[in-house]
């Protein structure tokens, strides 16, 4: 959690590699993840303020962390919706990086919202968030295509 704080200069976005990592090949890790004190809080505030190498895989790892139920309901009570994924879909920008934060910020805003009609602002207030599905479409495609 401590190389998560900002100002912690490149370990932060290697920190938040090893989060997402262990979140997306070890699914009964999301659990013990989330519940590290502090944790939740740290990727929160990457996402939002990070630089953009770290925002984007701080991201990616709540994006992971949201696919285990648990983890899930952990994310949800800590509002990672409305204080870091809306605003991530807010923020201005272009280029790949970019699109792939928007598209793990809507696949994680889906998987924590998708039992709940109280977020349905989260998804029309957005542009970001429609194109963003154009991402995911494509990024899908490549898969069936066996590209990266």
């Amino acid at each position: 959690v401590e190389l998560l704080q900002v100002g912690a200069g490149n370990n932060q976005e290697d920190a938040a590699l090893v989060v997402n990592n262990c979140a997306a090949f070890c699914g009964e890790a999301s659990p013990i993840i989330v519940s590290c004190d502090g944790m939740i809080e740290a990727l929160k505030l990457v996402s939002v303020y990070g630089t953009v190498g770290a925002k984007n895989v701080a991201v990616g790892a709540l994006n992971c962390l949201s696919r285990s139920r648990i983890a899930a309901e952990n994310l949800r009570n800590s509002r990672v919706v409305e204080d870091a994924l809306v605003m991530v879909l807010q923020e201005e920008g272009s280029g790949e990086k970019h699109e792939a934060m928007l598209a793990r910020a809507t696949m994680a805003l889906a998987n924590l919202t998708s039992t709940s009609t109280e977020y349905v602002a989260c998804f029309t207030e957005s542009a970001n968030y429609k194109n963003s599905l154009s991402t995911i479409v494509r990024i899908l495609g490549y898969a069936l295509d066996g590209k990266k």
